[in-house]
Order: structure tokens, then sequence, then C-alpha cells
């Protein structure tokens, strides 16, 4: 499975809910709360939320800032296969 990061605001959009649902079983969502733990955000380079950062054995493919489309991320995701 590839883990992935959000780092949300509790008024952003549920995307990331969906993209779990979307491929369950194949990826595992992590949430952060980065007002909780700020030193996590900090070491991660977070400097805007929401931020996707999707790994692959242990290591961040990619940042994605921001809320882009549900399937957007899937084909991001998929992408790094």
């Amino acid at each position: 499975m590839r883990p992935g990061v959000e780092h949300p605001r509790p008024w952003d959009p549920p995307i990331v809910h969906e993209v779990a649902q979307r491929l369950k079983g194949k990826i595992r969502v992590l949430k952060i709360d980065v007002d909780k733990n700020p030193a996590l955000a900090q070491k991660q380079g977070i400097r805007g939320v929401p931020t996707f950062l999707p790994s692959k054995a242990g290591k961040i493919v990619r940042r994605q800032p921001g809320t882009v489309p549900a399937g957007v991320l899937i084909d991001r995701i998929r992408a790094h296969g």
C-alpha cells in the first residue's frame, strides 16, 4: 500500500475521503492536524493546507498543495504505481 498524508483544515472539502474510498485496499490515507502537530508539518515542509503527500517506499513522490478534484489526485497516485 502507498500511504498519503493530507494536512487538512476543518473547512476543506473531504476529497481525500473520496480518494480513500475509491482506492480502498490499494492505498492508506493518513490525516494530520497541522495545528496539533506543528513539528510534523514543519518537518514535511507544509506551507499551506490542504497538502497531499503521496509516498512510495517511505519517500514522498509528489507534493500537491491545495484542493484539486478527487479524480486528479487518483490519476497522480496511479502515475506513481
